[in-house]
């Protein structure tokens, strides 16, 4: 979807999962095949954030506890979760796209084809 005024316009590209809506969600599967409509023809953006990544962030509260100490890395990394969370989910997110061939681009890459279509 493009907005425009007379200086510029911004495009604003539906995102399919972001980690930090679902963390807030409750639903805490962390497996694929559990996202609603993951099987649904389309393209899916997914966005995950450096910090859930390195945590492996399993539910908001472990987020919210290890805020306090994440300007030490010493300390950080005593919350990392060992169980599932949102890292496993990348992974199978990346495994699936691996096995199966799925195309990947960037938010860059769909601008580009975007602003194209659009000259």
């Amino acid at each position: 979807m493009a907005i425009r005024n007379n200086l510029n316009t911004l495009y604003r590209f539906p995102y399919y999962f972001g980690d930090y809506y679902y963390l807030n969600s409750g639903n805490m599967a962390f497996e694929l095949h559990d996202l609603p409509g993951i099987s649904s023809p389309g393209m899916k953006i997914f966005t995950f954030h450096p910090i859930h990544l390195y945590l492996n962030t399993g539910n908001i509260a472990q987020y919210d506890n290890a805020k306090k100490d994440a300007a030490y890395k010493s300390r950080l990394t005593g919350h990392r979760n060992p169980e599932k969370g949102v890292f496993t989910l990348f992974m199978n997110v990346i495994d699936y796209m691996k096995e199966n061939q799925v195309q990947s681009k960037t938010l860059y890459d769909i601008y580009q084809a975007v602003t194209q279509d659009h000259e």
